[in-house]
């Protein structure tokens, strides 16, 4: 019999902090509000998985899309129960498999790099493409979906997307707690994401890389600069990395067939 697998929303998601404020007018103070920082320990059939620092809402999508991107299940059969225990500071899961094969807690460089170029050969193929006026109206609409400012600027926000609108949209202290919210939605909906595209407001780390690409995306767009590593590995997995968007202009660092006027 299927337990229940709703993890339960929490009330709270910023905080009110005493900010004391220098500019050319001297010293003010005055409340902003700050993003709540919840920490998760996530136990997978009575074994510790994870340890995870979120912003707790939309929390049942963040760990069915941990689960996924770590390779623990594939859709939401695969889980017979979730719940919240001990004062709501553990996730506790159970799955349909009684072996498991967890994965390290932590990753190297080296480490995420090998996994990476084990996957080079199996490259993104996709007929996707977007011009660069779509891009920019997404940018936009991105930043009029999102309500960074409630959090103070305190956290990221990511968006999935087709041509044409936004899709799912998530926000999360962790950058990388954003892309497992959008997953976890996805395999919510029964919506693949592949062949969508990707909108976040951080930098791509190669991390991000490896959810992005078990995700199959092939275009992601970012507001900021990215890494070098990133945008090399970006190209051998076969993703379409845009970066530093802004009102009228953006820049194309890897893969730039897919912007279609990019390149004259």
């Amino acid at each position: 019999m299927r337990e229940t697998i709703e993890l339960p929303e929490m009330m709270d998601d910023t905080v009110e902090v005493q900010c004391n404020q220098f500019s050319e007018k001297g010293w003010t103070v005055s409340t902003v509000n700050a993003p709540l920082e919840k920490e998760f320990t996530v136990y997978v059939n009575e074994l510790e998985f994870a340890t995870i620092c979120c912003t707790p809402t939309k929390l049942n999508y963040l760990i069915f899309g941990l689960l996924c991107s770590e390779g623990l299940i594939t859709c939401t059969a695969d889980v017979t129960m979730m719940r919240l225990r001990n004062n709501d500071s553990d996730v506790d899961v159970k799955l349909n498999k009684k072996e498991l094969d967890m994965p390290t807690k932590s990753r190297s460089y080296d480490h995420i790099n090998n996994i990476l170029v084990s996957v080079m050969e199996q490259s993104i193929e996709t007929d996707v493409s977007i011009a660069p006026e779509q891009v920019l109206t997404l940018m936009r609409r991105f930043h009029e979906k999102v309500d960074l400012k409630r959090f103070g600027g305190g956290v990221h926000a990511a968006a999935l997307a087709d041509k044409n609108d936004l899709i799912f949209v998530a926000e999360d202290i962790g950058r990388h707690n954003t892309l497992d919210k959008i997953l976890g939605e996805c395999i919510l909906a029964d919506l693949s994401p592949k062949d969508k595209l990707l909108l976040c407001t951080g930098r791509i780390s190669m991390e991000m890389l490896r959810k992005i690409y078990k995700m199959q995306i092939p275009v992601v767009i970012c507001q900021h600069f990215l890494t070098g590593n990133s945008a090399i590995l970006a190209h051998k997995l076969g993703i379409t990395l845009v970066g530093r968007v802004r009102e009228h202009s953006l820049s194309v660092y890897s893969r730039p067939e897919r912007i279609v006027s990019s390149i004259n």
